[in-house]
């Protein structure tokens, strides 16, 4: 979200002329975007219900194996 309030400003200074204040906020979304957008990705990837339900059937699995085991 912050990336694209920098990104915005940038713009506007960028349009009415400001080219320093411009370069400014772009310099400062960049780096808030590549940062972002792995997150985002990995959250979408990781909340998956069938992703979950897999990992609980398999610590499941290697509880009861263990507790079998000893």
């Amino acid at each position: 979200m912050l990336g694209i309030i920098f990104s915005l400003l940038g713009a506007l200074n960028y349009f009415i002329g400001q080219d320093m204040a411009a370069d400014t906020f772009m310099r400062e979304a960049i780096p808030l975007f590549f940062f972002m957008v792995p997150c985002f990705l990995l959250a979408k990837i990781i909340s998956r219900p069938q992703w979950i339900h897999d990992v609980e059937d398999y610590q499941l699995a290697a509880a009861k194996k263990f507790s079998q085991s000893h």
